[in-house]
């Protein structure tokens, strides 16, 4: 958090690092099928409510994107990205859409809470 006003532009970015095997390994360790650990990373950026742009390291793949988030009080989140800046394996750059909701169920206004 950058600034406890929520509502402010750049007031939050959030980054995540791992380590995985399988999509997450270099290209070159996938085509031969070598077991291997690979990194991935996340950066993403809130530039005003409800804006905020992403950019993903998915091991051999660099990916952007921007999400947005229309309803303050009702969590709901579209999300547009590029993906295969990098190419790997030959790949061409696609584009993804995605809408996605999310909410807690141990929540009181999450619709069935079955920890009640």
């Amino acid at each position: 958090v950058l600034s406890a006003d929520q509502s402010k532009p750049f007031s939050l970015v959030t980054f995540h690092l791992g380590t995985g095997n399988g999509e997450y390994r270099p290209i070159p360790d996938v085509v031969a099928d070598k077991q291997s650990l690979g990194i991935f990373a996340s950066a993403g950026a809130r530039i005003f409510e409800p804006l905020s742009v992403i950019v993903n390291w998915t091991g051999s793949n660099l990916a952007t994107g921007v999400s947005v988030a229309p309803f303050r009080r009702f969590p709901i989140v579209a999300a547009a990205s590029l993906i295969g800046w990098t190419h790997p394996g030959g790949q061409q750059l696609r584009g993804v859409f995605s809408v996605a909701y999310a909410d807690s169920v141990l929540a009181d206004t999450f619709p069935i809470n079955i920890f009640k």
